[in-house]
Parts: C-alpha cells; structure tokens; sequence
C-alpha cells in the first residue's frame, strides 16, 4: 500500500467533502452537490477510506465516529452546519441564496444539523458497503 501523503492531496484538490459513504442522507448530498457543483471543483471523500480516515487525522478529527460532514476547503477543515454553508457558495443559483444561514448563531445551526446527523440512520436509511458511484461521479472521488 502506497503511503497517503495530505500535503500533495489538498494541493491537488482544495474542495473536498468528507462524508458518510454508508448514510443515505450523506451519499444524497454527494449526489446533490455533484450535479450542482458549479465550478466540478469539489471532490468526495468517504471518511471510512485509507484517505477519509487520514485526512480525518490530519485535521485531529476523530476516526471513528462520524456525526459530521467535513468540508475542506484552501486547507481548512470546516463542520457541522458551517460545512454545510460553505459547500452551498459553490453551487448553481439558488443555492447560494442558503448561505444567509451564516448570519444565525452557529449554536443553534449546529443543534439544528446534530439534530439531524444523530437520526440520520434512523430517518433516511444506512447501507452494509459504502456507496458505490456510477462512472461519471467516480471522477469526482478521491482514492
């Protein structure tokens, strides 16, 4: 096995999104995001792969729980609802218009989003495997 080296990753891909690949909820957004994605400048990551996990280490973020998407933007790893915010910049109109969200206390966003990422199993489902992108979306993911 090659040795994963962070620095050349975010170098190489400065926008990339650490999700859940076992979550429906979480494999929905990638999908969303995918066809959104105005400037095909973000990558996916799940956090269950030699990657995922290292750039997870990387930032000191834990390994094996996953109650956030991490969205790591020019070296930066942003969570929970503040994620969320920064991924809607980069997508086609309306989205953008969403990230007025920022201007709510990140107290209550972020009870808002654990609210949902704690039930999200619950709510929308989870899979044995992690998801399994079709050919065009598999561009996109960092192995």
């Amino acid at each position: 096995m090659s040795e994963i080296h962070i620095p050349d990753i975010l170098t190489r891909h400065p926008k990339i999104i650490l999700f859940d690949g076992v979550c429906h909820l979480c494999s929905g957004n990638v999908k969303f995001i995918f066809k959104r994605d105005r400037t095909e400048s973000i990558m996916f990551c799940p956090v269950q792969s030699s990657v995922g996990s290292a750039l997870l280490q990387h930032f000191g973020l834990p390994t094996n729980s996953h109650e956030t998407v991490v969205f790591i933007e020019d070296g930066r790893a942003l969570l929970k609802s503040d994620a969320v915010i920064n991924m809607w910049r980069h997508l086609q109109f309306p989205w953008p218009l969403l990230t007025i969200a920022k201007y709510c206390p990140a107290r209550i966003r972020d009870a808002f989003y654990l609210t949902i990422a704690r039930n999200r199993y619950r709510w929308f489902g989870m899979s044995d495997i992690c998801m399994i992108p079709d050919e065009k979306l598999a561009r996109r993911f960092i192995s």
